[in-house]
């Protein structure tokens, strides 16, 4: 599981207790850490975040069978382009220096999620049906043109993580750290000196 993996690499680097960000899948991994080892947690900021249990909508579940479908059947680099035009990432690609970063970022991904079974072991129950155990402060950042999905789970954490705080983030969608770097910094700074300042 993604939250052993990371506790592993705590231990090695000394850390005993952190705050962690995570965007998208990263999201769901910090998620599903806080879940496991509550007491290294510090504070939790979730960025444009995945969520365990959580039922994606149709649409968004046939852009990755398109993409897994197209690199199993015409190899990494086409289903890596249609990725590229995936809604998740509509307003970034509109943004010429955000849509290079991503490129490059996608140019570098094996495909190898694509071509192979999920080995990961999933947390049960879900994260979805536990929120409510998360006691770290928690910052919710999500774009304001995000696609449905990602806004959903967004509403989603804000109401099950007891006393997390949520920013919508203007004019940006599933990499608001990219796309509205001034925003984003803003709001994760003044959580950190935040928390900072109550503990």
């Amino acid at each position: 599981m993604n939250a052993d993996d990371l506790m592993g690499l705590l231990r090695y680097l000394g850390l005993s207790r952190v705050t962690l960000m995570g965007l998208s899948m990263g999201g769901g991994a910090v998620i599903n850490f806080a879940l496991t080892y509550p007491s290294a947690v510090r504070a939790l900021i979730l960025v444009d975040s995945t969520l365990g249990g959580f039922s994606f909508s149709s649409e968004f579940n046939a852009v990755f069978a398109a993409v897994r479908t197209a690199a199993k059947e015409h190899g990494v680099g086409a289903a890596r382009a249609l990725w590229l035009t995936s809604p998740v990432w509509a307003t970034a690609m509109t943004r010429p220096s955000v849509a290079a970063q991503l490129r490059t970022m996608i140019d570098a991904y094996s495909g190898w999620h694509w071509l192979n079974p999920d080995v990961g072991k999933a947390l049960t129950p879900p994260a979805i049906s536990r929120l409510n155990e998360i006691r770290a402060p928690t910052l919710i950042v999500v774009g304001e043109l995000d696609t449905p999905d990602f806004r959903n789970i967004a509403e989603i954490l804000q109401r099950g993580i007891p006393g997390s705080k949520s920013v919508v983030l203007q004019g940006a969608g599933h990499v608001p750290n990219l796309e509205r770097p001034d925003l984003f910094n803003q709001a994760v700074l003044q959580f950190l000196e935040d928390i900072s300042s109550s503990a």
